[in-house]
């Protein structure tokens, strides 16, 4: 099979791990954007004149949220293939991936709790699809575990994941967390840890969930919904917390009673690498799209180009892709309402670059 797959470039994101995962069986095109020396095209890069520069006749085309650089192709709708997008940072808010996700005929959601947003076309498919590991990646390597609590992730100055750290830190031996690692060292730090920190921001299941699991660490997390206790049973496979108190007592816990954490985290490890690996929702997005849901249609697939690049427009602008931006307005030229919309969007999206960078 022949799938077109782009993202966002960034070595630790999802669409690396998915590509992976589909190249391993399939032909892959990568359409994304370049990174650290990985060649690539521009967010904007128009996917029909792409393949056919490339004479690729794509069997899928598979966009993942990347949330680390800004992406989006052209002329998705037009594409004579199925097209999926996998949503990562749908509790981020909807006011971004809910017009992007108009452009496909398949979404998945990686957050359960945000799946009904999502469900409004009735020709559309949507689908909640986790995040997951690699255990490529993702596996026990032997390592001493040197650290009473570990933890690899973006930390604030002032953010509260931030201050549980701190207050993990001032009585159990801790990883640099305030650096970054690449996924081999991540899977290290993890692997070195008796216990793994995870707190949800917004309370996302988030990539770390899946990680520091299958590195065999005991997962200790925020007592969240979404889906969580879903795919994992509390006591079994991983432990929660409510409060900061409650975080320090369940490590204090945990750290003096060394069978009950190797237990949880054994079992932890088990569930995760059987059940949750990129390899099961690389397939899992085949079989929706070909098997089990065939003919899904995106909504922007039938209507008119005015109200395409109405929303081309609003995307780029809110991706703040001034380059994208000003070629839509170039294009649209020639049309006097199209050329107003893009012309108003391209100004907002001046306005977000000035205002967020």
């Amino acid at each position: 099979m022949n799938i077109l797959i782009g993202y966002g470039y960034f070595p630790t994101t999802t669409g690396r791990y998915l590509e992976e995962k589909f190249a391993a069986e399939h032909q892959i095109t990568f359409v994304g954007t370049a990174g650290e020396g990985r060649p690539g095209y521009p967010p904007n890069v128009d996917l029909i004149d792409l393949t056919q520069r490339l004479a690729i006749q794509p069997d899928l085309f598979l966009y993942i949220d990347s949330g680390h650089s800004a992406y989006l192709p052209h002329s998705i709708e037009k594409l004579n293939c199925p097209t999926a997008a996998y949503l990562i940072d749908v509790h981020l808010g909807p006011r971004l991936r809910q017009p992007l996700a108009a452009l496909f005929d398949y979404v998945f959601v990686a957050q359960r709790d945000y799946l009904a947003d999502y469900q409004i076309a009735p020709n559309q498919h949507v689908e909640w699809l986790p995040l997951a590991c690699d255990p490529a990646v993702h596996k026990p390597l032997g390592l001493p575990r040197v650290y009473d609590v570990g933890f690899v992730g973006h930390v604030g100055a002032r953010d509260q994941r931030g201050q549980l750290l701190g207050a993990l830190a001032a009585h159990y031996a801790l990883n640099d967390y305030r650096r970054d690692y690449s996924r081999e060292e991540m899977a290290e730090v993890y692997n070195q840890s008796k216990i793994a920190f995870n707190h949800a921001i917004r309370d996302d299941v988030n990539m770390r969930v899946f990680e520091a699991m299958a590195c065999g660490a005991l997962l200790v997390t925020n007592r969240i919904g979404n889906g969580l206790l879903d795919l994992f049973q509390e006591g079994k496979h991983l432990v929660t917390y409510q409060t900061q108190d409650e975080l320090v007592e369940r490590v204090a816990y945990y750290l003096a009673h060394d069978d009950e954490r190797q237990a949880i985290a054994r079992a932890g490890q088990a569930e995760v690498l059987a059940r949750h690996s990129y390899q099961q929702r690389a397939e899992k997005i085949l079989s929706v799209v070909f098997q089990q849901a065939p003919g899904g249609r995106a909504p922007l697939r039938d209507v008119a180009e005015r109200q395409l690049v109405a929303r081309y427009a609003e995307l780029y602008s809110k991706f703040r892709l001034l380059d994208a931006s000003f070629d839509l307005l170039r294009l649209a030229f020639s049309e006097k309402q199209a050329r107003v919309t893009a012309f108003t969007q391209f100004v907002a999206a001046v306005l977000r670059r000035v205002k967020y960078g």
